[in-house]
């Protein structure tokens, strides 16, 4: 869609821009999951299953974005890494957790996400593939992220001060838990999180998030249900590594949220936003006027487009805070 089709981006109250009036089709990943129904998924076989949720994890970016970026995969305690611009890495780095309701992603619109992050910031990009079910449940995705960030640290690829733990949806839940486990183990902290539409709460027991779920015809509540029960495996759905937003928001790092006023998660974010400036956390938070789940990972849209640039502006400014010359 060329740009010109908008006219200049009005800020407005909340942080984002008024609305562009278009209507972007919603991304590959969240039409997948709005076609999953909790009947379709628990009656097919299993190697099935797991033939259609390997199709949405992309753990290499498309082609179109190697080309124009340094592709490299390593591995960290067994789990699989894929970077962008590995050798910007002493610049910092962004470690990656994607979202998928647990069971997919990478794909494509949070790779081209990535590697705009990646380009306008000059920083090198870390994208941790962790361990998914149903062969893989929780804790394992969070195990691999701390296990992978520990390890990086380590090898002295994520300095002090020079890495932020970014995460959208699922992956910001991760984001988020993971953090609260280091900061609770003395493991290495980053400098910040970058969080899109986090899931905060697994068991929607606030009233407004339970309703907006219900009342939504593009989503299946026993779509959501479904993930959350594959993933958790038997532990309770309010235990604050699967609802962080029942553990202790003290001593975070700072942290950027945006959240879309058509996001299902807007209430949860809402709390979290509200929860995090009473615990004293630096908080940059845009809430987007009309906008839906994830909006940044599309980057064709003014929307996206603004909130990008802030997250970028966010990067270069926890990261000049330790290392003062960054490329742009």
């Amino acid at each position: 869609m060329s740009k010109k089709a908008f006219s200049e981006p009005v800020p407005v109250s909340g942080g984002g821009i008024a609305p562009s009036g278009a209507e972007p089709r919603d991304i590959p990943l969240v039409q997948f999951i709005q076609k999953l129904t909790g009947p379709v998924l628990t009656h097919l076989p299993a190697p099935l299953l797991k033939r259609v949720l390997r199709g949405m994890r992309q753990e290499r970016p498309p082609k179109a974005i190697g080309a124009r970026v340094d592709v490299t995969q390593s591995s960290h305690d067994g789990v699989a890494v894929t970077w962008l611009a590995h050798p910007h890495h002493p610049a910092g780095v962004v470690v990656y957790l994607p979202g998928g309701l647990y069971v997919a992603g990478p794909v494509a619109p949070q790779w081209k996400w990535l590697a705009e992050i990646q380009r306008r910031t000059g920083l090198a990009a870390a994208t941790v593939c962790y361990r998914k079910p149903p062969e893989h449940p929780h804790p394992a995705a969070l195990d691999d992220a701390v296990a992978v960030i520990a390890s990086l640290h380590r090898s002295g690829e994520l300095a002090e001060g020079r890495w932020v733990l970014a995460g959208d949806s699922a992956g910001g839940h991760l984001a988020l838990a993971a953090c609260q486990r280091l900061r609770d183990t003395g493991g290495p902290m980053p400098a910040g999180l970058l969080l899109t539409a986090p899931l905060v709460d697994m068991e929607f027991a606030y009233p407004q998030t339970a309703a907006a779920i219900k009342a939504d015809p593009t989503s299946t509540e026993a779509t959501f249900w479904w993930g959350f029960k594959l993933y958790a495996n038997g532990t309770p759905l309010d235990d604050p590594t699967l609802s962080p937003i029942n553990a202790p928001l003290n001593g975070l790092p700072p942290v950027h949220l945006n959240v879309g006023t058509r996001d299902l998660f807007l209430f949860d974010n809402r709390r979290l936003r509200d929860a995090l400036q009473h615990a004293g956390v630096e908080l940059a938070y845009i809430e987007q006027q009309d906008a839906k789940h994830a909006y940044p990972l599309r980057t064709h849209t003014p929307e996206a487009q603004w909130t990008i640039h802030d997250q970028v502006r966010w990067l270069q400014d926890v990261i000049a805070r330790t290392t003062p010359q960054l490329g742009c």
